[in-house]
């Protein structure tokens, strides 16, 4: 089975082989076209400069809260612009991680009632869809000597 990138090349060929228009070339550009992987983010809407122009804060993106730009706080991340910093700080990582386990062992618990017979399977489905991960990023703030 051939590649996104190798459908595009060939559609790309034959476009300009038979002459096919402007607009024809665009529309498949758009649907064919293989795009990047990752999350684009708009850096300069995330950080904080200082008078010389460097980033002295970024905010994180799951929390929205504005914190040093220091590997204290962010992940080190060689392919971000922001200081070689992930965009989303350590603290904020470490809350979803709970919440996504927390989240996984509801699911799992729900599972098992089932198949255990404690609980139909229409309530467990009920049950499954009523789970959200309301995570609550409130504690993310800047360290402080206790912490």
């Amino acid at each position: 089975m051939a590649t996104k990138q190798e459908i595009f090349k060939q559609a790309m060929t034959i476009c300009e082989a038979e002459g096919a228009s402007e607009a024809l070339v665009t529309g498949l550009t758009a649907l064919l076209e293989p795009k990047k992987g990752g999350q684009s983010v708009d850096i300069e809407s995330i950080v904080t400069r200082d008078e010389n122009g460097e980033i002295t804060h970024i905010t994180c993106r799951y929390s929205n809260v504005s914190l040093p730009a220091t590997s204290e706080y962010f992940p080190n991340d060689k392919a971000s612009k922001a200081n070689g910093l992930y965009t989303v700080s350590k603290q904020a990582l470490a809350i979803k991680k709970a919440a996504d386990k927390t989240l996984k062992a509801s699911k799992e618990a729900i599972t098992s009632d089932v198949l255990n017979e404690v609980i139909a399977p229409a309530e467990a489905k009920e049950m499954i869809a009523n789970l959200t991960a309301n995570i609550d990023y409130s504690t993310v703030g800047e360290l402080t000597e206790e912490a």
